[in-house]
This record gives structure tokens, sequence and C-alpha cells, in this order.
């Protein structure tokens, strides 16, 4: 029987995800960003593949204090955005809420602009929303009337700034 190789790109793929779990965890959030944007660009690189992307949380960036619209464009010249959680909390990274799309402190519609600028054609999703009164908690930040607002709101800028 043939011994195992190793697959190093499946320990980079590892040392990343601890990288980035460590990052938000325990730095500062300047520090955070800063290894995230670093190691996220880097990584992303290291293997030359179209399928090697991330997936950009709005509400994460958010929760760091960076300009989010400034910090798609820093990724989209990378071309390594392939999903978006287009979201917003408002807090810090230790204790933060989830904020409806439009009563957030993010510009949304500087979001999708930024998107529509960078090409981007990818998967968009709300994530996470508040609950609605009368709506069920069972899994909070996934409550049915929150998503169905937020996907109004997200396919309302959407349309304005890429077209109908």
């Amino acid at each position: 029987m043939d011994k195992p190789s190793f697959d190093w790109r499946l320990a980079l793929m590892a040392a990343w995800t601890i990288a980035c779990i460590v990052a938000v965890t325990w730095a500062p959030a300047v520090i955070s960003f800063v290894l995230v944007v670093a190691l996220a660009g880097s990584w992303c690189k290291l293997i030359e593949s179209e399928a090697n992307g991330i997936c950009y949380c709005q509400g994460n960036f958010s929760a760091m204090g960076v300009d989010i619209p400034e910090t798609i464009k820093l990724f989209g010249a990378r071309n390594v955005i392939h999903f978006v959680h287009f979201r917003d909390v408002q807090g810090t990274p230790e204790a933060f809420q989830e904020t409806w799309h439009d009563a957030g402190k993010t510009d949304m519609l500087a979001c999708m602009r930024a998107y529509r600028d960078i090409g981007f054609d990818g998967v968009l999703r709300p994530d996470h929303v508040p609950t609605v009164e009368g709506d069920s908690n069972e899994h909070a930040g996934y409550s049915a009337f929150g998503r169905l607002y937020a996907i109004g709101y997200i396919r309302g800028l959407h349309q304005s700034v890429y077209g109908a």
C-alpha cells in the first residue's frame, strides 16, 4: 500500500483559517484588519488559481472599524472576492450587534457601487439579520421576516447600481 502524500495546500488552508480566528478573536481591531488583509491577499496568490478567494463579510470588517467600500476595492484589485456577506453591525469585535441594512454605520450604497466597480458578479447574500417581532428566534440571526426585508433592500440597491 502506498504511503499517503502530504498535501501542503490543505496545510496552508488550515494555517490560514487558524490565523484568521486568532487575529479576529485576540488581536486588537486594527491589527486584526492588517493581518486579515495581508494574509488573505497573500494566501490567495500563494497558489495561483482562480479557485482561491475569500468570502468577504462586511459585518466582520465593519466591526474592525475599516472603510468597507475601500476594503472592497483593495480586495477587488486582487480579484479575490468570491462570495459576499452583505451585512452591517454596530459595536466592537468583542461585543457587536447585527443592524438592519439601512440602519448601520456602513454606506451600503457605496458598497454596492464598489462591487460594481471591481466587476463583482458573484453571490451576495444578507447572512445575519435582526429578529423581527413575531418571528421565531430559534436560529438567532436568521429570522425569516428579517431576511425578506434584507433581500428586498439588497435587491433594490443592486438594481439601482447594476441596472434592472
